[in-house]
């Protein structure tokens, strides 16, 4: 079992880094992230004490509310050493000033962002989500749960991909940050030039005249969907590098208000089309 502290203030010292902490503080002057919610704690503590977690990121210390204790008893025990504060609900709920968090917070060390080459080689019939420029944090939380519940084996981001180890973002992903292999490729096109040389196909996910059709596309084994920025979507020299451009249907409507009011999606939701079709279809 993990070393339970019980709490009576919020100014008990082992809690400050609880109280009123942004992202950017935790991530800048402390090199830590913050988990919350009992199911995302849960699947964090569980990641962190299995074989493929690494050394990061790794548990720092937990607060939680005696009945979320009670509930992660076993995730708990598998990191002994690991501080455990507890406080009542009410105590734990003025953290946050709301109850998001649902009564278990959990702050882990960062450590540096992944490299491309972490990523796995191609095996068969696999895919690797490639994110450009994608800044919203629901949509970046959204990719990872996509390809948590697909089984995609890994996600690449450009260096203008917003930080994946955001408070939000991990909420949204449904702690799938952890379990889904991730890399930031400083250098954009020629981390994808170097995909290509390792077996991947590179297919541009975008809605262009020149696109076809994602039920068009032939087999081609180990893919990387290429997503773009929100708003913008793909630069050319990205789509230059990819072997297709490819499109989902979407319906044409016979009346439109302007030229630019055509069917979209969101990248989030385009993520997870392109993802289950590869998978029906075996593309």
């Amino acid at each position: 079992m993990a070393q339970v502290i019980r709490v009576q203030s919020l100014t008990h010292p082992g809690i400050a880094l609880f109280r009123d902490v942004t992202d950017a503080d935790l991530r800048g002057a402390h090199g830590l992230c913050l988990v919350e919610g009992v199911r995302i704690v849960r699947r964090f503590l569980d990641w962190a004490a299995g074989p493929g977690a690494g050394a990061r990121p790794s548990p720092e210390r937990l607060l939680l509310t005696p009945s979320c204790a009670e509930s992660l008893a076993g995730s708990l025990a598998r990191h002994p050493d690991l501080p455990c504060f507890v406080g009542d609900e009410a105590l734990v709920n003025q953290i946050a000033g709301y109850r998001l968090h649902r009564g278990a917070l959990a702050l882990a060390q960062r450590g540096a962002d992944p490299l491309p080459s972490a990523l796995p080689s191609p095996p068969q019939l696999q895919t690797i989500l490639a994110a450009e420029g994608v800044v919203h944090v629901d949509n970046l939380g959204s990719l990872f749960r996509n390809a948590g519940a697909f089984g995609s084996c890994g996600i690449l981001l450009d260096s203008d991909c917003s930080d994946p180890l955001l408070r939000k973002t991990i909420r949204i992903s449904a702690g799938r940050v952890f379990t889904v292999p991730w890399a930031r490729a400083a250098h954009w096109p020629d981390t994808l030039r170097e995909l290509a040389q390792r077996g991947w196909r590179l297919i541009a996910a975008e809605n262009s005249p020149s696109a076809i059709a994602l039920g068009q596309l032939p087999p081609g084994g180990p893919t990387v969907v290429v997503l773009g920025r929100e708003g913008a979507g793909l630069s050319p020299q990205t789509m230059d590098l990819c072997h297709a451009v490819v499109r989902i249907p979407m319906a044409d409507p016979d009346v439109r208000i302007n030229a630019d009011d055509r069917p979209s999606l969101n990248v989030a939701v385009a993520s997870a089309v392109f993802l289950h079709e590869l998978r029906r279809s075996g593309a």
